[in-house]
């Protein structure tokens, strides 16, 4: 008796993940995956705002390992704002910032992945100074914030408890209130960087940002932070 061959179906296995490496356009930009660096305060920038081997090396290697879209840490939008850090930021609030910048980007766009920049005004009661006498821009006048060491991130109460000055941790500098002039003052400068592209142009080419009508009137600017 002749021996009937079995005939094996073949299945395709489902895609592992085929929604988060899929491609995905946001706006004109389109990333190649849904993979996303967080931003964080990577602490990597030099005590200047810049840029630094460290900083490029550690945002190129999350774009190598295949991310599809890098987020920076905070980046000090305006000169008061630079005041005021997390231990060290990057700064961009002229053009002197771009050449690091670029390079930053470039770095990234080498592996195939887009670059992301988390603009900030400041930190407000969280930020710090080299120059503990200085009052911290913030929303009320004498409340600088206080961590105690119950709260502190996991592993970080015993250095803390060794460190010379855990004041810079712990709490914050006294701080002042913001007048409403100051207030639309920072947003103009804050607004001025975005608009003539000092960084945006750097980071993506094809982003084009349009404000037109957002802040008309600096009357009805000032009316607004008074309600």
């Amino acid at each position: 008796m002749a021996q009937k061959k079995s005939k094996k179906t073949s299945r395709k296995k489902p895609s592992t993940f085929s929604n988060l490496l899929s491609p995905i356009t946001i706006g004109p930009v389109e990333l190649k995956n849904r993979i996303s660096l967080a931003p964080m305060n990577e602490t990597f920038s030099g005590v200047d705002g810049e840029t630094t081997d460290q900083m490029i090396s550690y945002f190129a290697a999350r774009a190598k390992g295949g991310a599809g879209l890098i987020s920076t840490g905070a980046i000090m939008g305006t000169r008061q704002a630079s005041l005021f850090v997390w231990t060290r930021n990057l700064y961009c609030y002229h053009p002197g910032h771009l050449q690091g910048l670029t390079l930053l980007a470039d770095r990234i766009h080498y592996f195939g992945s887009k670059a992301c920049a988390q603009m900030t005004i400041g930190f407000g009661r969280q930020g710090h100074s080299y120059d503990h006498s200085l009052l911290a821009p913030a929303p009320t006048a004498g409340l600088p914030y206080e961590l105690t060491l119950e709260k502190a991130p996991n592993g970080m109460a015993p250095v803390l408890n060794m460190t010379e000055y855990p004041r810079g941790t712990l709490a914050g500098q006294m701080t002042r209130a913001m007048t409403i002039d100051e207030i639309c003052s920072v947003l103009d400068m804050q607004l001025a960087v975005v608009q003539t592209k000092l960084f945006t142009l750097q980071i993506e080419g094809k982003v084009k940002q349009n404000f037109a009508g957002s802040w008309e009137r600096e009357d009805t600017r000032r009316e607004l932070w008074k309600r």
